[in-house]
């Protein structure tokens, strides 16, 4: 309920009201039983659809429900509400334009945010939850931070060695404090952010999460050790507009593989673009591989992960 209550303060940000309808794109927590999930649903006046199986048939059937529901919060994973406003863009397809959208569960890269609020000519308002030890942040209209919720759960950030940092980036831990069966404590959610004192010009209160730069998994490491976080990645999309989707994978230290989706050929030129790329972004100590794929597979939740590393000694 507290979690909840969380929510409903981040959908208020975003314009939400009391009998507005919210569009919801999720993910595993959808599946469950129809019949339970069609009452929930009716009740909470929400449409709820998976984040999955997005093929244009599919993609086609969700914009039509979209445009006659006429929702007045859309809320979803961030990756699939940029497949989404991608596909309308590219294709002249008009969306319905709520009061806000409200994004969540994957980070939002700054290229993903511009798409969805062109297509859906509405302002985005980021969300950061992790579920397991009731943390839950979101941002305001202000755009200059994330609001953390501190009822429900504690939020810290420490160093390598699990100093307490403040101002400066830290692993992110949350201590759950309603769980009176099995209570979780500074559970290392395994994502990197930095916790101001500040306030929000807003006048909201909260203690602020001032970035949130992902997950340690998405940090690539370099021959020589030094580390590059993933989001780099999101500017190689502005710089090469032919590219739908990618995923870059790093298994050894010094070496990364990088997948993309295309609707056109991935010819030399090309795939000397996207070498280039990394040699401006990680230097040219960090081998690449370049291939293209017919399809990205979303992970275990149904999430989009852009870039996965299995070096864990951030």
């Amino acid at each position: 309920s507290w979690i909840h209550g969380y929510m409903l303060l981040a959908l208020k940000t975003a314009g939400f009201e009391f009998g507005d309808r919210v569009f919801r794109i999720g993910g595993g927590n959808l599946k469950v039983k129809p019949f339970y999930r069609k009452t929930l649903s009716f009740l909470k006046n929400t449409i709820d659809i998976p984040a999955f199986d997005f093929d244009e048939k599919r993609i086609l059937e969700i914009i039509s429900l979209l445009n006659s529901s006429k929702p007045g919060i859309i809320y979803g994973y961030s990756s699939a509400l940029a497949f989404l406003a991608k596909y309308a863009l590219d294709n002249s397809i008009h969306l319905f334009e709520p009061k806000g959208i409200v994004t969540t569960a994957e980070n939002l890269l700054p290229h993903n945010r511009d798409r969805i609020e062109s297509a859906f000519n509405s302002k985005v308002f980021d969300q950061y939850g992790v579920m397991e030890c009731g943390i839950s942040a979101f941002e305001c209209s202000e755009h200059s931070g994330y609001h953390i919720g501190s009822t429900k759960g504690i939020l810290e950030t420490v160093s390598d060695s699990s100093r307490p940092v403040e101002d400066s980036p830290g692993r992110i831990l949350g201590t759950d404090l309603d769980n009176y069966a099995f209570p979780i404590l500074r559970y290392d959610s395994g994502d990197i952010g930095s916790i101001s004192k500040r306030t929000c010009s807003c006048g909201r209160g909260f203690e602020m999460l001032e970035s949130l730069s992902g997950r340690t998994r998405e940090f690539l490491t370099s021959h020589g050790g030094g580390k590059i976080h993933g989001a780099v990645f999101s500017y190689l999309v502005r710089e090469n507009p032919w590219i739908n989707q990618y995923q870059v994978y790093q298994k050894e230290v010094g070496k990364i593989h990088v997948k993309i989706i295309s609707d056109l050929p991935l010819n030399e030129n090309r795939k000397q673009a996207i070498k280039d790329f990394v040699n401006d972004k990680c230097g040219e100590t960090m081998e690449v591989d370049v291939v293209a794929v017919s399809d990205i597979p979303l992970s275990g939740n149904f999430k989009r992960h852009f870039v996965v590393s299995e070096i864990t000694n951030l």
